[in-house]
């Protein structure tokens, strides 16, 4: 038993630990209540030196008993990157698991300030080439 505030605790046995991943739970708190409470979830987001596996109640559909062990089965898996290092480390957690559970898996960058028609295409055009890189198969 330790005492302290939730996050901080969290984030101090991981590093001790030398956890490879935190997962839990969020109660996707909001408005007022967040601002006043802030999140423990959202902290952890933020400062933990590895990655974060943060999971809400799923809507109804998402997932399904697993048949063996109880457990969930993901069906649909969305990876968002900003072509950063850490959305590349994101893309390992996110391919290992499609591969696992043979889940569909999307893509997805969201371009945002762009100007022009013009500029759009090419933006278009390079995002879908970073994105193409990362699928396994596709490139030499």
């Amino acid at each position: 038993m330790e005492d302290g505030a939730a996050a901080d605790l969290i984030l101090s046995i991981a590093d001790a630990q030398g956890v490879s991943l935190i997962v839990m739970g969020t109660h996707g708190v909001r408005g007022v209540d967040r601002l006043i409470m802030g999140s423990v979830t959202d902290k952890v987001l933020r400062r933990a030196r590895c990655p974060v596996l943060a999971v809400r109640k799923p809507a109804h559909g998402l997932v399904t008993p697993g048949e063996d062990s109880g457990g969930i089965h993901l069906h649909r898996i969305v990876y968002c990157t900003d072509f950063s290092d850490c959305s590349e480390k994101a893309f390992d957690h996110a391919i290992s698991l499609a591969q696992e559970y043979k889940a569909e898996l999307t893509l997805l960058h969201v371009l945002e300030g762009i100007a022009g028609s013009a500029d759009i295409q090419n933006e278009i055009a390079k995002v879908t080439e970073n994105l193409e890189k990362r699928i396994p198969g596709v490139n030499p």
